[in-house]
């Protein structure tokens, strides 16, 4: 769902012609501040990304039930986006 959101969202920068993101995070910070969803849900997005940062480099420490509980939680943030 991360992935795909930030597929999305690069998507949309590049077709819009916006700033060139320095990160996923900054990804939906610039949909927020151009209008493209609202704050509220590109914070949310930007959260996500950054989690999916750490889920890539701190997969060892990760605790399986809470990532599938998590992802349980946040499925209806992603079809918000989508």
């Amino acid at each position: 769902m991360i992935e795909a959101s930030i597929d999305i969202a690069s998507h949309i920068i590049s077709i819009k012609g916006f700033e060139r993101a320095e990160s996923y995070a900054e990804m939906f910070e610039i949909l927020g501040k151009k209008n493209i969803v609202d704050l509220k849900l590109s914070e949310s997005l930007a959260n996500m990304a950054r989690f999916r940062k750490f889920l890539i480099h701190g997969y060892a420490k990760v605790d399986n039930s809470k990532i599938f509980n998590l992802c349980s939680e946040k499925s209806k943030l992603f079809s918000r986006f989508h």
